[in-house]
Formats: C-alpha cells, sequence, structure tokens
C-alpha cells in the first residue's frame, strides 16, 4: 500500500513538473529581485537615505555582523612637564558590537490545479506576474513596519526605537549592555543615545503634546546635544502627529512648508537646521528621531538582499513555491550622535 502511494505521488509529480515549465516561473520572478530591492529602499524615506550614502551593505556569510566601535577611553591625553615620564600604558579605544542576522521571507507559488486551468505560458506569466507584485507590495510594508520595531521581537530586525531608544539606561544593543553599572556610574554611558522628554522638559501632563514654540525649542535642545564636533543629525523621521505639529509651528510663522524633492521620489519633508524632516507613517507616535545615519548601516547576505530564492517543491503538496528573502540586520556603530524626542503617552495610552 505505501509503495502505491509512493508511485501516484511520484506521477503527480511528474505531471507538475511537466506540465509547469520552472524556467517560465524562476525568470518571471528572478527579473524581479533588483526591482524588489528598488522598491524596499526607494519607497522608504530612511532607506532611500542608506541607500544613497552607500550604507547598504551586502556581507559574505556568517550568522551575525562584527561592527568595530572606537570610543573616547585613553586617559592619557594631558598636559604635562617636560621632564614628567611618559605614560607607556596603552589604553583600549576599541571594542565591538555583534548584531544577528534576522530572516524574513513571503512565498510566491502556483498550484498544480491552477496551471492545468490556464495552460499555455502566457497564462502562466500573467500569474506569477500578479501573484510577484503583490508580495513584493507586501513585503514591502512588512519591511517598513519593522524599522520601526519598538521591542525585540523573536526573528526580527532591530527596530530605530530598540537603538534610539526612550530610555537608554536599559536594554541591550548589538550585545553591549546600556545598563551595566559601576556603582553610580554607567560603564557603556558611550553607548547611549540622546533623548529630549517634552513632558519632562515642560512640565506637560501625561498625554498633553507640546505647543509648537515648545517642540521647536526641543528639537533645538536635542540637536545640540546629537552635535559633537561636525557630526550632527543628517535627517529626522517623525511621526504623522509629531510632523504635522511642527508643520503648522512653521506655518505659523510664515515659513515656507513647500514639499521637497529628494532623490527619485518625492517624500513629505519639511526643514531643521537644514535637515530634512520626514513623515514616516509606521514612526512611533508622539516621536522624532534625529538620526546621524553616518553610523547607521542596513547590512545583509548578498544573496538575500531582497532576492528570490530558486524554486521549492513541498514534499506534501503539488505546487511550486519561490520564497522572496531578505536575511540581515540594522547596525550602529556610533550611539551618541543619535536622539529621539518625545512626549509621554497619557496612563490609558500607556496600559
Amino acid at each position: 500500500m505505501g509503495l502505491l502511494l509512493f508511485r501516484r505521488k511520484t506521477e503527480m509529480a511528474d505531471i507538475l513538473n511537466d506540465g509547469i515549465p520552472l524556467d517560465v516561473i524562476e525568470s518571471t520572478l528572478s527579473k524581479y529581485s533588483p526591482t524588489v530591492y528598488d522598491n524596499v529602499t526607494k519607497h522608504n524615506a530612511l532607506l532611500h537615505n542608506l541607500r544613497e550614502r552607500g550604507h547598504i551593505k551586502s556581507v559574505d556569510g556568517g550568522r551575525s555582523y562584527i561592527e568595530t566601535i572606537s570610543y573616547s577611553n585613553n586617559h592619557n591625553a594631558r598636559f604635562m612637564s617636560l621632564r614628567d615620564d611618559i605614560p607607556m600604558d596603552v589604553a583600549n579605544v576599541f571594542t565591538h558590537a555583534e548584531f544577528f542576522f534576522r530572516f524574513a521571507q513571503i512565498p510566491i507559488g502556483i498550484w498544480m490545479d491552477e496551471e492545468l486551468m490556464n495552460e499555455g505560458e502566457a497564462k502562466l506569466y500573467d500569474i506569477m506576474d500578479t501573484r510577484t507584485k503583490n508580495g513584493m507590495a507586501e513585503f514591502d510594508k512588512m519591511f517598513a513596519a519593522a524599522l520601526y520595531n519598538e521591542t525585540a521581537i523573536d526573528y526580527s530586525i532591530d527596530g530605530i526605537p530598540m537603538i534610539v531608544a526612550d530610555d537608554p539606561e536599559v536594554g541591550i544593543v548589538g550585545g553591549i549592555d546600556r545598563s551595566l553599572k559601576d556603582g553610580d556610574v554607567f560603564i557603556n554611558a558611550w553607548w547611549m543615545n540622546q533623548i529630549e522628554n517634552c513632558s519632562a522638559e515642560f512640565g506637560l501632563a501625561d498625554g498633553v503634546p507640546p505647543t509648537g514654540d515648545q517642540l521647536e525649542k526641543a528639537m533645538n535642545l536635542l540637536w545640540q546635544k546629537c552635535e559633537i564636533f561636525k557630526d550632527h543629525p543628517t535627517s529626522i523621521y517623525a511621526s504623522t502627529d509629531m510632523f504635522n505639529l511642527y508643520r503648522e509651528w512653521l506655518i505659523s510663522k510664515r515659513i515656507d512648508v513647500s514639499k521637497n524633492k529628494v532623490g527619485d521620489l518625492e517624500f513629505t519633508t519639511l526643514e531643521f537646521m537644514g535637515t530634512p524632516v520626514y513623515r514616516d507613517p509606521y514612526c512611533p507616535a508622539r516621536h522624532m528621531y534625529f538620526l546621524n545615519e553616518e553610523f547607521i548601516h542596513l547590512r545583509a547576505h548578498k544573496k538575500m538582499m531582497f532576492k528570490f530564492q530558486k524554486a521549492r517543491e513541498p514534499y506534501n503538496k503539488y505546487m511550486h513555491v519561490i520564497p522572496l528573502t531578505f536575511w540581515g540586520n540594522f547596525t550602529v556603530s556610533n550611539c551618541q550622535k543619535q536622539g529621539v524626542l518625545f512626549y509621554n503617552p497619557s496612563d490609558s495610552a500607556a496600559k
């Protein structure tokens, strides 16, 4: 009985292989890999900017990426007498952060009965073409939302709110524990981002947003915290509510708020200190992220940088499946030059 079932399944699989030309399926999907990369990286302001700076990088292998970090820890710099002993101990000014790769996929496939009801390469092509475009759109939305993951989610990439946190004195970023203390001193204070809490700054009740004037003042304060020597934020990403609050303040001051064109696409942007302010619908409410993108990268395996893989045939289904895949993560090499501005939620919203 078992042998008979095996033969029947083998025969059905042969029919499937004969009926669906894999070269049609794979050629249809493989041509979309560059398009997927373009869609994901050009339709999102943050990824668009990282791409323009050459900060979306492919790697050859491994399960994680080691980011080398230089930080201020050389205590031998000082004024001294020409006759004093020269300090000979070598200070350690390098460490590393490890960011583990995360895997994402969406399967594109066709069932045998669909192939049998739509014989001919032209009809097959239309089916796969439609499903590919739908899959690309879903993957694009999924990835855009994942950029702003606020908490550690199994298998998902480390979102910007995890790296640039509302409370930078807790949490682990790149394997480095921000909460470690030596007495009352934070050991890894150099790995903390900057914050500006409008509720604390202006004595606002929880859930009460700042006024336009208060927001502009808070933006200026956070800018100064993030500005270290010549480095300053290169982009500001705002939730819809904060973007509109800032826009209304600009209008009240008779400042031009006409749309600026960025790259090949038109993103809705304003300006602060000569730096673009973007509205991102996936950015958490009540937040603005002041990012220095010179120190942020998106890294992924070169074979899974938004690419389609070879067709798979599930052992228990009569179909072909080709997964669209990503395997990588955000990495950051300097957290002190990143900042977040926010105000506290109301008690009911926090629960």
